[in-house]
């Protein structure tokens, strides 16, 4: 279900003749339907939802040319950031910095929110977000109707993980260096739903890809129905071999729940290539968006398992139609997701992370060369990232 123009050259005509959108069940499937049948139509009728969208994304596109005049550095986050001048910011992976721009349109459509709160709520967002929907699905590769918005990785982890089915004799796998909140929504669903948790130990110092997969396979019984593994593991910083890890599992008929929190903005993605069962990444971490913005990517044939840890309207409606709407909210921070998306895609993702990779890796060397020290793990495993772990003197 794409309810969303793949290009401005649509926003004109998406709404047409459609109704207003009704809070309620299956009344949200058929309004985000004919919303969709509303792209088929050729007509001359304009929404101004899709007018102040256009006038928001030629705005975004006229800053972002202005920002390509700054260099990186400094000058760069005094001008486009709000991080106070005498900060030196080192922990962005925790909780990352929104960029102006970002910050500036969410301003702007918190405004219109106000102006006319039923109307915005119950007619331009469900529009609007499916637009940054299919963008941001363009930029991980994926479909649009694959890709919901949550409010954070850990958030899309609970509700994953709590809409499970298991028998009681069969476990899910986990790393001993998977994020903390996601182990504790692991035990928690488990304990509830009845079925085993396997926590594998795996050694962070010196941590190669080999050690990760032989390990890994060693722990894999037949009674393992799902894994969980990080992309990036939160603690150490250091990448894991994603790949060949939901390969391994895919041959023996495991699903695989990938944490991807502080993937996207540190390294590309395509769920399509990656061929996770689920995935999850934080949009407020290395992409800078506004706080709250994140998405969980669910292959179709588990949409009809997943649900919302927030039941509310839209239950039995589909997977889109129960996650869009969790109850009365701010949801502008998807929204003022746009600007990132553009910033990275018009300046090049892998000059960003290329750039941010050398910086830290600089600043490490310099570090070790003063401490005497190593890093946590080998070079290799850090990859094009922003983040190093070192030992302390």
């Amino acid at each position: 279900l794409v309810l969303c123009a793949t290009n401005m050259n649509h926003l004109d005509r998406l709404l047409g003749d459609c109704p207003p959108f009704v809070m309620q069940g299956a009344q949200i499937t058929q309004t985000l339907l004919q919303l969709e049948a509303s792209l088929q139509k050729e007509n001359n009728k304009s929404n101004d939802a899709l007018i102040f969208l256009r006038e928001i994304e030629e705005y975004t596109m006229r800053e972002i040319e202005t920002m390509l005049t700054t260099p990186f550095g400094q000058e760069f986050k005094s001008k486009h950031f709000l991080i106070d001048d005498d900060v030196a910011y080192l922990n962005h992976g925790s909780y990352g910095a929104t960029l102006r721009l970002a910050i500036d349109v969410q301003r702007r459509w918190q405004d219109r929110m106000e102006r006319n709160l039923l109307k915005f709520m119950e007619w331009d967002l469900p529009l609007v977000t499916r637009y940054v929907a299919t963008v941001l699905a363009e930029f991980v590769g994926c479909d649009p109707s694959d890709l919901t918005f949550v409010t954070n990785a850990t958030a899309g982890c609970n509700a994953v993980l709590r809409s499970l089915k298991l028998a009681p004799h069969e476990e899910v796998l986990i790393l001993n260096c998977g994020y903390l909140a996601v182990k504790h929504a692991l035990h928690y669903a488990a304990k509830f739903a009845g079925y085993s948790v396997n926590v594998v130990d795996v050694d962070l110092i010196g941590l190669t890809p080999e050690n990760v997969l032989n390990t890994v396979m060693a722990a894999l019984t037949p009674n393992t129905k799902v894994a969980v593994f990080d992309h990036i593991v939160s603690v150490s910083g250091s990448i894991l071999p994603i790949e060949d890890l939901i390969k391994l599992c895919k041959e023996k008929g495991i699903l695989v729940l990938v944490d991807g929190a502080h993937a996207i903005g540190q390294v590309s993605l395509d769920m399509r290539a990656l061929d996770a069962d689920f995935y999850v990444s934080n949009c407020h971490k290395w992409l800078c968006a506004p706080k709250g913005c994140a998405f969980l990517y669910v292959k179709k044939d588990h949409q009809k398992l997943v649900r919302p840890i927030v039941i509310s309207h839209g239950y039995n409606s589909g997977y889109l139609a129960e996650f869009f709407w969790t109850g009365t909210a701010d949801y502008t921070p998807v929204l003022a997701l746009l600007p990132c998306l553009h910033l990275y895609k018009r300046l090049g993702a892998q000059t960003i992370q290329q750039r941010n990779h050398d910086v830290v890796m600089s600043n490490a060397k310099r570090l070790l060369s003063q401490w005497g020290s190593t890093m946590l793990c080998p070079a290799s495993m850090y990859e094009s990232l922003s983040m190093v772990e070192i030992k302390l003197p």
